[in-house]
């Protein structure tokens, strides 16, 4: 699994800034359960459309649904390169060869 995007959407609160992450794959369990390594997870498996959010302590939240290739990078402005990053060296280190 890698990042195969990024891009800014209209949404934003305060100083938070929302930004799609496009994933060359569809997530699932086992590669949103890796994630917790980012940070603190929150899974909620049982629900028709699981969804995740996860909270780092590098001051990006990563919300998303099993099943998509996409998730949303909430963010204060300017450090959305820096969060990207850290998500695809993440990424390369743990979880790019997880069966998908």
């Amino acid at each position: 699994m890698r990042v195969s995007g990024y891009k800014k959407l209209d949404d934003c609160a305060g100083e938070n800034y929302y930004n799609e992450i496009q994933f060359d794959c569809k997530m699932t369990a086992e590669i949103i359960e890796a994630f917790a390594g980012l940070g603190t997870l929150e899974f909620q498996r049982d629900f028709p459309r699981p969804f995740f959010i996860l909270k780092s302590p590098d001051g990006f939240v990563l919300k998303g649904l099993q099943g998509d290739d996409t998730c949303r990078l909430v963010i204060t402005e300017g450090k959305v390169e820096a969060a990207v990053e850290r998500i695809k060296e993440f990424l390369d280190r743990q979880i790019m060869n997880i069966d998908e």
